[in-house]
Formats: structure tokens, sequence, C-alpha cells
């Protein structure tokens, strides 16, 4: 926010700008939000996975020293 304007330029509380170094300022646009809902989409999936992986765990079974013996 813009709260001082005078002869050498225009600032604020973080910065003061002069009018000659306006020239080099660039703008930059905004961030890319679809790379962010990738990574959640992403992340969701993973967790859902995690969780069907593990509530069907009780299928799986694993025995040492074979042979197994049947349930």
């Amino acid at each position: 926010r813009v709260t001082v304007m005078n002869a050498d330029g225009l600032g604020g509380s973080k910065a003061f700008y002069r009018y000659e170094d306006m020239a080099s300022l660039k703008v930059e646009g905004p961030k890319n939000s679809g790379e962010d809902a990738l990574t959640i989409i992403g992340g969701i999936l993973a967790v859902a996975a995690l969780v069907w992986l593990v509530g069907n765990a009780d299928t799986v079974n694993v025995c040492s020293p074979a042979p197994c013996e049947d349930p």
C-alpha cells in the first residue's frame, strides 16, 4: 500500500521506489494453481489406496515356516 508520494518516488512501510528505478520493475503473473491441484488430488488418491490396502490386509496370509495351514 502506498503511503508516501513525493517528487522522488512513492512507497510505503515496506519499501520506497524512486521514479527513475520504476522502469526496471517487472510484473509477475499469478502462481499456477493447476500444479497445486494435481498435487492435492494425487495425495488424496495415495491416501485412499493406502486405506484400501490396510482395509483388505486380512486377506493376506503370511506364514513361516512353510507349509501353511489352511484356516
